[in-house]
């Protein structure tokens, strides 16, 4: 029985976060986010509301899952990254770095990105959230060229590359079959991150 007395349908009461996680953001993408409530996720799965509060406090814990270990990996990555003329290999190296996920969690990935791509709120939590990880960035770009930390290249060069990254995180969602970190990396090189061959001692890298 569930919670409310009523038989249990769905998913047996054993059912995973990972799987919640799955069956919600299909439930998002499916009705909408901000329609969609955790009576419905709960009902959808097969579980009580009580259940479902042992594994999620709210719609957002679902959707931003991840992010905040993601995101740590990448600033840890970064402090240790070597500063110097080779700065675009080492962005490269640490984004594609917090992208390496195993096969089980892609498809939860996939519906994760396509939903934030897809809802302008949980795009504009992203932006504004984002901005000290960019900020990181940018300070590490500005040491490695030299920069002044208030200079506009080093600002520029850090948003671009982060949101070339989450803009190629969306394409791959929408359908792509490869891996996410092959399409971020593909993207970057696009836009000019391309990872740099070792140069000669003396020789440095343009900024822009």
């Amino acid at each position: 029985m569930n919670d409310n007395g009523t038989p249990r349908t769905g998913r047996p009461s054993t059912t995973s976060s990972a799987d919640i996680a799955t069956v919600a953001l299909e439930l998002f993408l499916e009705q909408g986010y901000e329609a969609t409530t955790l009576t419905e996720i709960a009902r959808r799965v097969g579980i009580g509301r009580s259940t479902l509060f042992r594994h999620v406090d709210s719609k957002g814990d679902i959707v931003w899952h991840g992010r905040d270990a993601a995101e740590a990996m990448f600033r840890e990555s970064l402090t240790a990254a070597d500063v110097g003329p080779r700065w675009r290999s080492e962005v490269v190296r640490c984004l594609v770095a917090t992208l390496r996920f195993p096969d089980d969690d892609l498809r939860v990935v996939r519906l994760r990105m396509a939903l934030i791509d897809a809802t302008p709120a949980l795009r504009a939590h992203l932006h504004v959230t984002s901005r000290p990880t960019v900020a990181l960035l940018a300070d590490f770009i500005a040491r490695s060229t030299g920069s002044p930390g208030v200079a506009l290249e080093p600002e520029v060069l850090a948003s671009t590359a982060w949101w070339v990254a989450i803009e190629a995180l969306f394409w791959w969602a929408r359908g792509d079959t490869g891996r996410p970190e092959t399409v971020v990396r593909r993207a970057l090189a696009v836009a000019g991150f391309a990872e740099q061959a070792h140069r000669p001692p003396g020789e440095t890298s343009p900024v822009s």
